[in-house]
């Protein structure tokens, strides 16, 4: 599991650079966090590549796919 936080001058390196090279070497969960946009795009690898991101917003709480019992609240975490 990789999680990302933007860079404010340089995005397109997390949301495609970075997203093929994680998909490439089979990272199982991408998560790319927007402070700007207050979003979250949680990617997850399938045997096909990565499904469309799962988008969430910082008032969520989001489950880790790659463990059974842990979540994320971000409505808890000040980003």
């Amino acid at each position: 599991m990789i999680v990302e936080v933007i860079s404010a001058y340089n995005p397109s390196n997390d949301y495609v650079r970075k997203l093929n090279l994680y998909e490439k070497f089979e990272v199982k969960e991408y998560w790319i966090i927007n402070p700007m946009k207050k979003n979250i795009l949680v990617y997850v690898l399938t045997e096909h590549g990565y499904d469309a991101p799962t988008a969430y917003t910082f008032n969520d709480t989001v489950k880790v796919n790659i463990y059974d019992n842990l979540e994320i609240d971000f409505k808890s975490i000040d980003i």
